[in-house]
Parts: structure tokens; C-alpha cells; sequence
């Protein structure tokens, strides 16, 4: 039983560690583009790998004690999911690239709630751990509105829910910011 969990550790950190190499990944749009350190994403949720790798994600998540090293979690997830997203679409599976993206802006939505929840216990917020989401907002905005540009129909109308989904948590984090920059 302790070489089966020692096992699982090894693969669940060689995962981590695999996805966390970072590469420019630059959407193409008709705005200036966005340069950021977006994950390099191989592993697409057709694959049937791809359920293995979300599995992982959340019991990476359940073992993450430290609620800002969710968040952080939260931000790189969102990020691998963002760009992923694209990808698939450019495949030609819009559903499949819908799914993605929304599963992407979630884990921002839970970035949100995270610190929101750690600032209300603590009565403070970290501002390095808020920067990683102002750093990556500008970037998921690109890739989402990049998505809307090349769909149509229902597909684009949800990606513009998502849209709409990411401008809220940026807002929303804005004014935790705003609230704990006071005290």
C-alpha cells in the first residue's frame, strides 16, 4: 500500500511539474496582443488521458492545505484550460472548446472565492497572490474574445457568457482589493 501511494505521489508531482512549463503562448486577435507565460498545453480533453489529468487537478486541489496555494493552483488551472480551449476549437470541436473554456473561467470564479474566504477569516489579503490573477486577466480576456471572433451561432453567445463571467471576477477582485487596501 506504501509503494501504491508513493507511486501516486511521484506521477501526481511529475504532473505538476510537467505542467507547469511555461512557453509564450500568444492568440492571435485583432488588439494588441497580450504577452504572457501561458502553459503549453499537449494533452486535449479529447484524449482519453485528458480525464486522468483533471482527476489529478482536483486531488492536487484537495491536498493543497494552504488556501493561497489553491489560488495559485486556481490561476495556472485556468490558464492550462484557457488555452487549451483554444486549441480545440481551432480542431473544430466548438462544444468541446465551450466546455473547456467555461471549465477554464471557473477555476477563476474559485480563485475569486478563495481569497475572498481567506480574507474575511484573516482580515487580510495577499497582494502577490491578486497580482497573479491581474497579470493573467488580460490574457484569458484576449483568448476568450480570440474564441468569439472564430465561432458563430450558440457557441459564440455562451463564449461571450464567459466573457462576461471573467470581466466579473476581475471586478470582483478589484473590490476585495479595494476593501482590504483600506484597512
Amino acid at each position: 500500500m506504501k509503494r501504491l501511494f508513493a507511486a501516486f505521489f511521484i506521477l501526481l508531482t511529475v504532473s505538476s511539474q510537467a505542467n507547469a512549463q511555461i512557453s509564450p503562448s500568444p492568440v492571435p486577435s485583432v488588439q494588441p496582443q497580450v504577452v504572457y507565460q501561458a502553459p503549453e498545453t499537449n494533452l486535449l480533453p479529447d484524449s482519453p488521458l485528458y480525464k486522468i489529468r483533471l482527476a489529478l487537478d482536483r486531488i492536487s486541489l484537495i491536498l493543497s492545505p494552504n488556501p493561497y496555494t489553491k489560488a495559485r493552483k486556481y490561476v495556472a488551472l485556468a490558464d492550462r484550460e484557457l488555452t487549451t480551449a483554444v486549441k480545440v476549437l481551432e480542431k473544430g470541436n466548438g462544444p468541446l472548446a465551450l466546455h473547456t473554456a467555461f471549465r477554464g473561467e471557473n477555476y477563476m470564479t474559485l480563485f475569486v472565492n478563495t481569497l475572498k474566504v481567506v480574507a474575511d477569516s484573516t482580515d487580510s489579503l495577499d497582494l502577490n497572490i491578486t497580482k497573479l490573477a491581474h497579470d493573467a486577466y488580460p490574457y484569458h480576456l484576449q483568448v476568450i474574445q480570440s474564441m468569439i471572433d472564430k465561432s458563430s451561432g450558440d457557441i459564440q453567445q455562451e463564449l461571450q457568457k464567459i466573457l462576461e463571467f471573467s470581466q466579473r471576477n476581475e471586478n470582483e477582485l478589484n473590490i476585495l482589493e479595494a476593501e482590504y487596501s483600506l484597512q
